[in-house]
């Protein structure tokens, strides 16, 4: 299956400027080094929800967006 994004939305508070600039490239990033499970349903809409860690560093805090964007895929096979 391929993963086609139109549109990749985030929602963020307590982020720098520059740092709620890159984490949707990073979120993009991410998911397209890992892939999409072979029998995930296709969908026209995906929500998912990350509580940010203090301190957590961007580059983690999108690694785990693009896990729970993978899961949600994953669970509606």
């Amino acid at each position: 299956m391929n993963l086609h994004v139109d549109r990749l939305t985030l929602r963020s508070t307590g982020l720098s400027e520059g740092d709620a600039r890159r984490l949707p490239r990073l979120v993009a990033e991410r998911l397209a080094a890992v892939g999409v499970p072979g029998d995930a349903t296709p969908r026209d809409r995906l929500r998912v929800s990350v509580t940010p860690h203090p301190g957590e560093a961007i580059e983690s805090m999108a690694g785990r967006i693009a896990s729970e964007i993978l899961d949600a895929l994953a669970r509606s096979s």
